[in-house]
């Protein structure tokens, strides 16, 4: 008999064995990375709150896992409640037996009872997770700049470093910045602690008064194997309500010049590189016909949308232009069956409302993975069209549907689940 429920005190044991098969990187054979472990699961189990641990039981033997995580985040400026899921994993022995597809289906299918909207993840391969129907969320880049190509800056006197006594203050300073912007998710003083923890992590703040404006987390990292003393500065976190902090901190890593032969930065911001007298991050690549290498790129949370209909019909979901038009919208979605919909929607002035509308109106073609990508403003609407991954029975009403669905501001996610 196949089973999915929470888990209980006296199998975090056999969890344990299990993420460490699964994730080589967890390292079961050393006690500061067990135990540590070992209390989050039991606080989790003993005191259910935004995230609790699930297995996979097969015949009373665990087989699979997941950690399930209860969100709210910024969706165009509305707080909606989001699932986010990670520490999949399923037995050695078992691969290949659809666990993973049960665990994944079970989690989505628990949000959307709980009236989520979305879902989240960040795939170990994204094929795998885009024929679940999630899509791509935004894009990161990491750029290896030399210090003497950062701005000078100003105002670095303002910085100072952080201790968990600044925690309360963090996590007001991440608030107000999560509140503006679209796509950050809420975090808890708990979450912040967990940077302290990591003791290779530096902070530094910019303060005002009693009050912390920003934030930056950082670390030290050897690029040489045979010389100690080159080394890399790693930023990891950089958090900034007004453009002051964004200066002191430039003040700042500029001024490292003598020790880091580079700063990398891991970015949400494709204009990034604007900023940067040499933006080329050291290996000197060309890409045809002339271009310098700048950045690697790559492809991190994944989301989706879980219930095509009731997102559709939900004002928050998007900013739609204010446009009085009908559509039909057929979405597929070959993974969560009950999904699969064909619906009409009339929007007045961009307000949409479900209809029952009885003359022939454009139809819309897309995949779950796709609308979700788009709802989540990762991609517009004009390239899913261009390419063809959006289709519009009526080409005519081509321009009315992009109209309803304008660019909007590119979704920004530092929460790693």
């Amino acid at each position: 008999m196949n089973e999915i429920r929470s888990i209980t005190p006296n199998e975090i044991d056999a969890l344990i064995s299990l993420i460490a098969n699964a994730y080589p990187s967890f390292d079961a054979t050393r006690e500061e990375t067990v135990q540590p472990f070992r209390k989050q699961v039991l606080a989790s189990i003993k005191d259910p709150g935004p995230s609790r641990f699930y297995a996979y039981y097969r015949d009373e033997q665990m087989v699979g896992g997941m950690r399930l995580y209860d969100y709210t985040v910024n969706w165009h400026g509305s707080k909606l409640l989001a699932g986010g899921v990670g520490s999949v994993a399923v037995d050695l022995l078992h691969k290949k037996e659809k666990i993973a597809k049960e665990l994944l289906t079970f989690f989505l299918r628990h949000y959307r009872g709980q009236g989520a909207h979305i879902a989240f993840l960040y795939s170990f391969r994204p094929d795998f997770y885009k024929r679940m129907g999630f899509g791509f969320g935004t894009t990161w880049y990491e750029y290896r700049i030399q210090p003497a190509s950062i701005p000078k800056g100003q105002g670095k006197e303002q910085l100072t470093y952080l201790t968990e006594a600044d925690i309360p203050q963090l996590r007001e300073c991440y608030q107000r910045v999560m509140e503006k912007t679209h796509g950050m998710i809420e975090i808890s003083d708990q979450d912040i602690k967990r940077w302290f923890t990591d003791k290779k992590n530096r902070i530094v703040g910019y303060k005002r008064g009693h009050l912390i404006h920003g934030y930056m987390t950082f670390q030290f990292q050897n690029n040489h194997p045979k010389n100690a003393f080159h080394n890399d500065l790693h930023v990891k976190e950089w958090i900034a309500e007004e453009p002051a902090v964004h200066q002191a901190f430039f003040a700042f890593l500029h001024s490292q010049a003598d020790q880091f032969q580079r700063v990398v930065f891991y970015v949400q911001d494709r204009e990034f590189y604007h900023l940067f007298d040499d933006p080329r991050n050291g290996t000197y690549n060309m890409i045809p016909p002339l271009s310098h290498e700048m950045h690697t790129t790559g492809a991190g949370l994944m989301v989706r949308i879980l219930n095509a209909k009731r997102a559709l019909t939900t004002p928050a979901i998007y900013p739609f232009g204010k446009v009085n038009a009908v559509f039909t919208f057929h979405i597929r979605d070959s993974f969560l069956t009950e999904n699969e919909q064909r619906f009409t929607i009339q929007f007045a002035e961009g307000k949409p409302t479900l209809s029952n509308h009885k003359g022939e109106a454009p139809v819309v073609h897309m995949d779950i993975s796709d609308l979700s990508a788009l709802l989540y403003g990762a991609v517009s609407l004009d390239t899913l069209l261009t390419y063809g991954q959006v289709t519009v029975s009526e080409p005519a009403a081509t321009q009315a549907l992009l109209a309803l669905f304008p660019k909007v501001a590119t979704p920004v996610c530092t929460t790693f689940f």
